[in-house]
């Protein structure tokens, strides 16, 4: 399969998700309530997932032996999902892998969308493709920040909340008064609101991995 069909569907998935946040934007009141924080939660975990699955995506197909959008033919070091699966947790755990061994179960699985787990995980397996998988995942960290934003949401405390607040320099900030108002912020350099900035880097990570 071709790795542009990951592609695709990331950049359909992200376009759906913007066009949710361009409503909400639309309808906004002055000061966010419950109701609004929750619909954020629901955004970013949703934009995080499909990150996620796209990662997971582009890898797997590249050790199954996929074409990449330069038209790069990729020999396959693996049979199925499962083997790659299976090597991906054994990276998590800090062990090496095993060839032919297989995982079926989707929990035991590493964040794919993580970069310092995505890289760990391209450096130890013989993709054909590899240089630019880890040059172009390695490109960015402002996706990263998605996921600070999405952890503090699921576990609000005063740490995870100190995380997001420490992403401040990066950014011109406005009060935060729920983790997901960092979606508001603003990237210092471009003045674009956060979270359209974070799809945009995700937009150009993701075309840059396929090539």
């Amino acid at each position: 399969m071709d790795l542009q069909v990951h592609f695709n569907r990331l950049e359909a998935r992200l376009n759906l998700v913007e066009n949710r946040f361009a409503y909400l934007q639309g309808s906004m009141p002055k000061r966010l309530d419950h109701t609004d924080w929750m619909f954020l939660e629901g955004l970013v975990s949703t934009t995080w997932q499909h990150w996620c699955h796209f990662c997971r995506s582009v890898i797997i197909q590249s050790a199954l032996g996929g074409t990449t959008s330069n038209g790069l033919n990729l020999p396959a070091c693996a049979a199925k999902w499962e083997e790659v699966s299976a090597a991906a947790v054994r990276i998590k755990q800090g062990r090496t892998p095993v060839p032919g061994q297989t995982n079926s179960i989707l929990r035991y699985e590493p964040t794919w969308g993580d970069p310092m787990k995505l890289l760990d995980i391209i450096s130890k397996l013989p993709l054909g493709n590899k240089n630019q998988l880890a040059q172009s995942f390695g490109s960015s960290i402002y996706i990263s920040h998605l996921q600070t934003v999405r952890n503090a949401s699921a576990h609000r405390d005063n740490q995870t909340t100190a995380d997001v607040l420490a992403l401040g320099p990066m950014y011109v900030v406005s009060r935060l008064r729920h983790p997901t108002e960092a979606l508001f912020w603003l990237e210092q350099q471009t003045q674009e609101l956060a979270y359209l900035y974070w799809l945009d880097d995700m937009r150009t990570v993701g075309s840059l991995a396929i090539q």
